[in-house]
């Protein structure tokens, strides 16, 4: 019992957590939505689209209406049809039926309310028979077929199929031109059908009893009929054209509460063609509403987007302005509308690099600054001395040749900053000229030796043999390759080996031409440096000493690789050697 006294609580705690991470879904992909620029414009243009569609529907009723309010509809009794079986005739006294006929039957035929006494003496029980009725079930369809080239026609009677609760075809009768029934158990107690009981058939009742034109025994006739094919049936349907003073007929078959059978006649007058247009006419007006309130709707859909739009990229505006007084981005991402904040990523990325640009640049600045101060310092100063005669005989020599030493290190700053300045600008285009690949290194190596071991260092190399095709812009590799080597001796102690190999890569669909490494056995690169060691004015001196290089001679060395199409990266030394810089001729460089 203690156990479920424990487990109950347990169960409870599970479903209330459930119900709070289910709370904080909803609300997360609710905050989600609200702050989709995409999300609230939809919103907007299916509320638009929904009020006029709405507004379309309630002016299409109200013409509607307008038009069945001149005259109603055959279904309009409907609505009342119990009440009317159940003895409320009030309905059928109502200004919605005005103009039309009723008749209530009992089950002998006798009439319980007439709307007239006129239609209660033209309607006879007998003619129920010939009144379709408007339900689904009981009604008539009449067909018009040839025979001999002698018009005949097949009325139907419909009922239901108990079985499958579908309609039926329940009886029929062939009636010949002048409507005598020539087979058929439709209508079984009769031999011949009048005008009239035909033109009950069609669901037409014509007061004046005028008949059908081209029908009967020669009566005068005002209505015609019309056929209509019907891909269904051999024949044509018929139906009638109604003209004035005649009514659209139905009957209504059903019992009360009480089981008692009853039928109600309804007959709707036709329209008159002025009334029917002039109704027409003004259910039309209704539809000029349509264009106000269209483009009050419209220009408050593109209001409501205009400040939807303004109010998402507001905050972005103003992180931009903020930037550009206080230099900082002071926003957050859940601030702006979910399609916008890649543009607020890329802006904030953009102001990274702009701010570490300045950084760079400030450092820039210092380091040349200092490196250029320091020789002019000492060039300055020796030359004052010169100027006041404060330099002993036996010292002239030695301070000229300083003099030279340092306008020599001061000349090659200059020029350093200045290749540096000449390759990194945007114009700069390199002339690259068809060569053999192999006979430009053996070139560049042998000048090499001599400036290693006038630098103090030893000087090694090996290429194949072989012409190499390559399109290259020798001075920019030989650049390279000179600064590379260079810098080995600079940076190392005397005596260091410095050594130029080259890998031709003849593997089909590498993309690669060939592969030149620069090694030397030195004390190798800090690991803390490596990752910096191509950016300019990066150096291991860190004290900047005179005559230790500018930290320009890597980043001049990967920009000239990079103009002949290739790449450059300090790899893993291979044995017996401490650093190795490789440097990939890419096919783009063949």
């Amino acid at each position: 019992m203690q156990q479920e006294e424990h487990a109950a609580p347990s169960a409870r705690q599970l479903f209330e957590q459930e119900l709070r991470e289910a709370r904080l879904g909803v609300r997360e992909l609710w905050h989600a939505v609200s702050r989709s620029l995409t999300a609230r414009c939809l919103t907007v243009a299916g509320v638009y689209v929904a009020a006029m569609a709405l507004v379309i529907m309630g002016i299409s009723l109200i013409a509607e209406q307008h038009v069945e309010s001149i005259s109603a509809g055959v279904n309009a009794i409907e609505p009342y049809e119990d009440a009317i079986f159940n003895g409320d005739y009030d309905a059928l006294a109502s200004p919605v039926f005005k103009g039309c006929e009723s008749l209530v039957l009992d089950e002998n035929g006798v009439a319980l309310y007439a709307s007239s006494t006129e239609f209660a003496q033209a309607i006879r029980p007998s003619d129920l028979d010939f009144i379709g009725s408007y339900d689904e079930y009981g009604h008539y369809i009449v067909f018009e077929e040839y025979f001999n080239d002698m018009p005949r026609y097949r009325v139907m009677g419909t009922g239901m199929d108990y079985e499958t609760g579908m309609e039926c075809i329940t009886s029929y009768a062939l009636l010949d031109a002048d409507l005598n029934i020539v087979e058929g158990d439709l209508f079984s107690n009769r031999t011949r059908l009048t005008t009239r009981e035909f033109g009950l058939l069609l669901g037409i009742y014509d007061p004046d009893d005028a008949g059908l034109i081209g029908l009967g025994d020669g009566d005068s006739t005002t209505a015609e009929i019309s056929v209509m094919e019907d891909v269904s049936s051999e024949g044509y349907r018929i139906s009638g054209i109604l003209t004035e003073n005649q009514y659209v007929i139905n009957k209504f078959i059903g019992t009360n509460d009480a089981g008692e059978p009853r039928a109600i006649v309804f007959a709707v007058p036709t329209l008159k063609g002025g009334e029917y247009r002039r109704a027409v006419d003004e259910a039309q007006h209704f539809w000029w509403a349509l264009v106000p309130v269209g483009g009050v709707a419209t220009v408050l859909m593109l209001w409501a987007e205009v400040r939807i739009i303004r109010s998402a990229t507001r905050p972005l505006s103003r992180a931009i302005a903020g930037y550009g007084e206080t230099r900082e981005v002071s926003i957050g991402r859940n601030a702006v509308a979910t399609e916008l904040r890649p543009v607020l990523d890329g802006f904030v990325a953009l102001t990274d690099d702009l701010e570490r640009s300045q950084a760079e640049k400030q450092r820039m600045i210092a380091d040349i600054s200092h490196d250029v101060k320091t020789p002019l310092t000492v060039i300055r100063g020796y030359a004052q001395a010169f100027r006041d005669g404060m330099v002993p005989p036996e010292r002239t020599r030695a301070i000229a040749q300083a003099l030279c030493d340092k306008a020599e290190i001061a000349s090659n700053m200059v020029e350093a900053l200045g290749a540096y300045a000449a390759t990194e600008h945007p114009d700069y285009q390199a002339e690259r000229l068809n060569c053999d690949l192999m006979a430009v290194l053996r070139t560049i190596a042998e000048g090499l030796e001599p400036t290693v071991v006038q630098h103090g260092g030893m000087f090694s190399y090996d290429i194949p043999e072989g012409p190499v095709s390559a399109r290259l812009d020798v001075e920019l590799l030989r650049r390279a390759l000179t600064n590379l080597a260079v810098n080995a001796c600079v940076h190392n102690d005397a005596g260091v080996a410095v050594a130029l190999r080259c890998h031709v890569d003849d593997a089909p669909g590498s993309g690669v031409v060939a592969t030149v490494q620069v090694l030397d056995n030195g004390r190798g690169i800090d690991s803390e440096l490596a990752e910096r060691v191509f950016d300019p004015f990066v150096t291991s001196n860190v004290a900047r000493q005179v005559g230790k290089g500018t930290g320009l001679g890597l980043s001049i060395a990967r920009r000239c690789v990079e103009l002949n199409g290739g790449t450059i990266e300090l790899s893993c030394a291979p044995e017996l050697w401490s650093t190795c810089f490789t440097i990939t001729l890419k096919g783009d460089a063949a």
